[in-house]
């Protein structure tokens, strides 16, 4: 005997995205494919989020996988490619959880 029984697909979670805690007097290199045609180092001419905002570029770079966290420097906060902290005491860095292997500061 066979009991057939129709149970509904199960859907992976969605997947967290968090930024981590300020690594402060560090800065993320680079700019996501996402924002600026093939990535690079030049930001774009227009931000497609308020720039003065913490939680805009937090919420573009969750909706962006190729984003590494946000960078805020100069008085805007920058969303970046590379999650991988690098010292610069003009800058602080918002890390995305996860986007940086070495899960610690690249301090140099």
């Amino acid at each position: 005997n066979q009991v057939i029984v129709d149970l509904p697909a199960v859907k992976p979670p969605p997947s967290a995205c968090k930024l981590g805690s300020v690594v402060a007097s560090t800065y993320l290199a680079g700019y996501p494919k996402s924002l600026v045609p093939g990535g690079g180092t030049t930001p774009p001419a227009v931000w497609p989020y308020n720039t003065s905002d913490l939680g805009a570029a937090s919420a573009w770079c969750c909706q962006h996988d190729d984003c590494g966290g946000v960078t805020h420097q100069g008085g805007r906060y920058e969303v970046r490619a590379d999650g991988c902290p690098i010292s610069d005491p003009s800058a602080d860095s918002y890390p995305r959880v996860g986007a940086c292997s070495l899960n610690t500061p690249n301090i140099t």
